[in-house]
């Protein structure tokens, strides 16, 4: 089969599903990518050095990557500078673009489809936050659910989680046209290793009996890492001392609330030496942060790399919501959103528990293995391109 996928923000060295799902593709299934030139959300911008990497994600992976120019931009949607005529280009058996609700309903739903199309849905209730949701929906349940589901415009619309699936149902769509694809790992990219614990610990100075609390992403209001140092100030300077904690920060700095609220929060706490601040790292590489760490500690929302971590045999501490419910193995250890003083019980609680010698079970995460969701996936619609063919 030729597929193409359309996705507004595409960036080789994230771990997003659009990524991890490329890293995963049969060499004999053709894939190409379709997305904008904007990588503002990862903190970059399109230059020749992006495209350099472009050029080598497509040779190692055996991928098509193609950027264009676009229209006009909305918030986290793009209207693409002649989307369906690139598309019409590559003549695809499948179309499969990420993300609904935007520009391209209109193309697809109230245009004319060559090809067996598939959309997604990412959206979760903790990022949802438009002041205007309640009119989106009734005006999504009007204008485009109905043709979602009295025709075949759109095969199917994939959520990646029970959030995402409420979501979907909340625009209108019907559960006979929804399925699930949940937000995954690759196998290749992140697996527990003993050799890359050693190695990154002993990166950081971090001595075997002391324990590493992690934090990787985006230093920003939304995920609000600095919450994450009242948590720890919480805990006590003598604890802290007593049980040899460290803590290290990874990810993109280059902001206003890097300095003003998190280093000047940072910079007033007794424990600063104690904490390692990194610069952003490819995708690849957090496979050795979180083998090294011994838990991590998102403060706010939901992350996908509580999934990577969790592969790599660490506990997790985040917001007790949906999302993150259905992705821990190990529900324990998530706090009250909002609580400092529950997060503080959670995370005395997961460090008593590695101190016993827990580590997260990984097999109960093996059905969100991408290679295995991809493999299952492509028999499905080469089954509805068969199906489609016999009724012709």
């Amino acid at each position: 089969m030729k597929v193409v996928m359309v996705k507004y923000f595409f960036d080789t060295e994230a771990n997003y599903q659009i990524t991890e799902m490329a890293k995963a593709w049969p060499k004999e299934h053709e894939l190409v990518i379709i997305t904008s030139k904007h990588l503002d959300y990862v903190h970059k911008v399109y230059d020749k050095s992006q495209e350099l990497r472009d050029r080598v994600f497509e040779t190692k992976y055996g991928v098509t990557i193609v950027r264009l120019d676009c229209w006009f931009r909305l918030g986290s949607r793009v209207f693409l500078k002649g989307l369906k005529p690139t598309v019409d280009r590559f003549s695809p058996d499948i179309l499969f673009m990420h993300g609904i609700g935007d520009f391209n309903d209109v193309l697809y739903l109230y245009g004319r489809n060559k090809y067996l199309t598939f959309r997604d849905c990412h959206m979760s209730w903790i990022a949802s936050k438009n002041r205007f949701a309640k009119l989106y929906y009734k005006f999504y349940s009007i204008f485009f659910a109905p043709i979602i589901n009295k025709f075949h415009k759109y095969e199917l619309v994939y959520a990646l989680g029970l959030e995402e699936k409420e979501y979907i149902k909340a625009i209108g769509i019907n559960d006979d046209r929804i399925a699930m694809l949940p937000h995954g790992y690759n196998k290749n990219a992140y697996y527990p290793s003993i050799q890359l614990r050693k190695s990154f610990r002993e990166s950081l100075g971090v001595a075997d009996d002391e324990l590493l609390v992690a934090y990787t992403g985006k230093f920003d209001y939304a995920k609000s890492p600095d919450v994450s140092l009242d948590i720890y100030e919480a805990l006590g300077d003598e604890f802290i001392e007593e049980n040899k904690l460290k803590f290290v920060f990874i990810g993109p700095a280059n902001n206003t609330y890097f300095d003003e609220v998190f280093m000047n929060k940072l910079n007033r706490l007794e424990f600063k030496n104690r904490v390692t601040i990194l610069p952003a790292v490819p995708a690849d590489e957090l496979v050795e942060v979180y083998n090294g760490a011994d838990l991590c500690l998102w403060p706010r929302e939901t992350t996908l790399s509580s999934i990577h971590a969790q592969v790599c045999g660490r506990p997790v501490i985040m917001e007790d919501h949906v999302s993150n419910l259905e992705r821990v193995v190990n529900s324990s250890f998530l706090f009250k959103k909002g609580s400092l003083d529950d997060a503080v019980t959670k995370l005395i609680s997961a460090i008593e528990n590695i101190k016993q010698g827990y580590i997260v079970d990984i097999c109960e995460l093996d059905d969100r293995e991408y290679n295995s969701q991809v493999k299952k996936m492509l028999d499905i619609w080469q089954y509805m391109i068969a199906k489609r063919l016999s009724i012709k």
